[in-house]
């Protein structure tokens, strides 16, 4: 007796190709309060912008863009109502990249050196995110 078998063979599923998602990275630099008084004369300020593009699966990252205002007197930021906008547009692939903006700000009165710095994700399902660098 000859039994016939039949296989069927199912085809693995295709991955489909993901499409990168633009996500945008705004800055805001202004000053934080009227420095007019002439304590403030001798104040400079260094403001440095960096967005990176973070493998979250892999852990690598890219610097995408690395921009600083040349160190100038800290009068001479525009107050919030006259901020200086900077956006910032980059493609990323949601299933493992997200986008990471930070600012670093260096002061200097006089030799007195002090900085500060901060940071913030475009994760997955986000468009967008602030960062306000206000001196």
């Amino acid at each position: 007796m000859i039994i016939g078998l039949i296989a069927c063979s199912k085809k693995p599923p295709v991955p489909t190709a993901e499409n990168p998602v633009v996500k945008k990275i705004e800055y805001h630099i202004f000053a934080a309060k009227d420095y007019t008084a002439p304590i403030y004369a001798n104040v400079k300020a260094d403001v440095r912008l960096q967005i990176r593009r973070m493998n979250f699966k892999t852990g690598d990252v890219e610097l995408l863009w690395d921009s600083s205002f040349a160190s100038k007197n800290i009068t001479d930021f525009p107050q919030y109502v006259n901020k200086i906008i900077v956006e910032k547009f980059y493609p990323v692939f949601e299933s493992k990249e997200k986008l990471n903006g930070s600012v670093s700000v260096k002061y200097n009165q006089d030799g007195y050196i002090s900085q500060e710095g901060w940071a913030d994700d475009v994760i997955p399902g986000e468009m967008s995110t602030l960062l306000e660098a206000d001196l």
